[in-house]
């Protein structure tokens, strides 16, 4: 039974469809890493941070 060509259309279009929607997984993968790992340094810079600063001022007498 003839199909009218379509065939290869088809196909084709699955084929890219799904080469761009593997592309822009990796790419989203890539940015959520990026953040993950940015905020990952913000925690460890803040855990590392003191809670309190103690200043002493000197006067002379």
């Amino acid at each position: 039974m003839p199909s009218g060509g379509n065939d290869w259309s088809g196909f084709w279009g699955g084929y890219i469809g799904a080469i761009i929607g593997g592309v822009c997984t990796v790419i989203g993968v890539y940015w959520i890493i990026e953040y993950s790992q940015e905020n990952n340094k913000e925690d460890v810079r803040k855990r590392v941070l003191p809670y309190m600063a103690l200043t002493v001022l000197h006067k002379e007498i």
